[in-house]
Parts: structure tokens; sequence; C-alpha cells
């Protein structure tokens, strides 16, 4: 494992994990590193000393870290099917159990007093984290490999291997299925303003969607982040990069040349028209 400086370039070595380590998380203030893998042990790494804390306890892979929005907690889970939330002031640690099998997501909500995990077995479980009670949210077929809050807490995104995104209202418990992808789905991002659902999978499409479950758009890529104000979206396919606008007269257009990429492929297509629509993405 090495730590690089982005302002001097110089890089260090951080040693203590046994065996390939798969998870690596910064906390919110820049302060923290945690780190984990196939050793089963978290490592919690202060970054103004460069010393670690094992924090001990997961049997098997360590699949999975995150850290709350108030910086106060660190959760892990991994192939022992067991979410672990470490206190960071106190070292402590609480257990949540119940999964059947391996679990490969985590996600706080932005308030940190929820827990949504997921993984095999299509399940996903909302924890409550002030009274340890739980919801569990059914209907995924195969592994649940993404979730995510809205801003306000209020909707949880889940998609997994078959290319299906739900979208459930955390107070009822009712979801929307949205169809499209073909095979998993690798990503899932809200729009600041909590209008829009961006998803990318491995069929190289990105794909833009109101709360409705409509599509509104579609791009290649493979990777997606909005902009902090939710007006740009920036796409990545292979070795490009998109930026695409959201909010203007010039994003509405962008969509629908997005939606007729296929059509520009016919050479009968005014080449007027096919360089207006590509003017409209910036690479």
């Amino acid at each position: 494992m090495r730590l690089s400086d982005v302002n001097t370039g110089q890089s260090q070595e951080l040693k203590g994990h046994y065996g390939w380590v798969e998870q690596l998380e910064f906390s919110r203030d820049g302060q923290l590193l945690a780190s984990a893998g196939e050793d089963g042990i978290v490592r919690l790494w202060y970054l103004n000393t460069r010393q670690s804390q094992p924090l001990k306890g997961h049997r098997g892979w360590v699949r999975q870290l995150e850290f709350s929005q108030d910086g106060q907690l660190l959760a892990s889970a991994g192939e022992d099917r067991i979410v672990r939330l470490w206190n960071l002031n106190t070292g402590e640690f609480q257990t949540l159990k119940g999964h059947q099998g391996s679990i490969d997501q985590v996600q706080f909500s932005r308030d940190s007093q929820l827990l949504a995990s997921a993984g095999e077995y299509g399940i996903v479980r909302l924890w409550d984290l002030n009274t340890g009670e739980f919801q569990e949210f059914h209907g995924h077929q195969g592994k649940v490999n993404q979730v995510q809050f809205s801003q306000d807490g209020q909707l949880l995104a889940s998609a997994g291997e078959y290319g299906i995104v739900r979208l459930w209202d955390l107070n009822t418990g009712q979801f929307q299925e949205f169809q499209g992808h073909q095979g998993k789905v690798d990503q899932l991002e809200f729009s600041q303003d909590g209008q829009l659902l961006a998803s990318a999978g491995n069929d190289r499409t990105v794909r833009l969607w109101d709360l409705r479950g409509r599509q509104i758009a579609q791009f290649e890529g493979t990777r997606l982040v909005f902009n902090p104000d939710g007006t740009q979206l920036a796409t990545v396919d292979g070795n490009t990069v998109k930026l695409w606008r959201l909010s203007t007269l010039d994003g509405l257009l962008a969509r629908g040349c997005a939606w007729l990429g296929s059509y520009f492929t016919n050479s009968s297509v005014n080449p007027e028209l096919k360089a207006f629509c590509d003017c409209l993405v910036e690479e």
C-alpha cells in the first residue's frame, strides 16, 4: 500500500496487512484512512503520524468500508456476513447480524442515523443505528452490489447483477423498478437536488432517471459523477471523459442528442445536425 502526496509527488509505503488489500476509504476530514482486505483486519491509519491501529474481529475477507458522514463511525463488512460498527472515539464496536451471505455494500445516510447493507441473495437491510432495529427489502434477483441514499434520506436506491434498479420509499417500504441496463449495475448516484438518479453498468451505458422511473437520457460510459451543484454530469468511457450540462437548454438538447446516437450513424443524416449535437458535449 502506498500513500502519495498529490502536491509534492512523494509517496510513502504503509505496511501492516497480510495478503491483498481490497478496500481503502478516507474519512470526510481527510485525517484518517481505513484499509482492509484478505487478512480480515481493518486498519485505521492516522495520516498526520502514519501510525495505524488494527481493528480485529472479522473472519475472512473484508469487502466494504464506509465512514459515517459525521466522522464518528466506521462500518466494515465482508465474507463473515456481519457488519461491524466501530466507534472512532472509543474503539468499541457493535455487530449487526442477520445476513445469510457475504456483504458487498454498506452505506450511511447523510445524517448518520441509518445504515444500509446488501450482498448475496438479493436482500437489502436498513438499520436504525439508534435502536439496532432493521427492515428488510426483498425483490432483487442475485447479488445486490450497490446501495445509495438520497440527499434527504427518504429514498434508497439499490441495484445488482441483473440490471434492475430499485428505488425504495423508506417511509412506506414501497418501491419503483427502473429497467434498461443489460447486466450488472456498477454505480448509483443521486444528484445534489435529489431530483435525478444516475446509474452505470457493465453494458457500458450511463442512464439518467427521474424519480418516477422514467429514463431521461442514456450515455456511453462505465463510471459517472455529478458536480456539487448537480448541473453537470461527467461520464467515463475508456480513456475519454465527457461532461454533460443538465440544467440549461443545452443540457436538455444534449439529452435528446444522446438518445439519437445510433441515428447519427446513418450516412444520410444532415452533417450540420450531427455537428450541432457533437458541440453540446465537452470532451
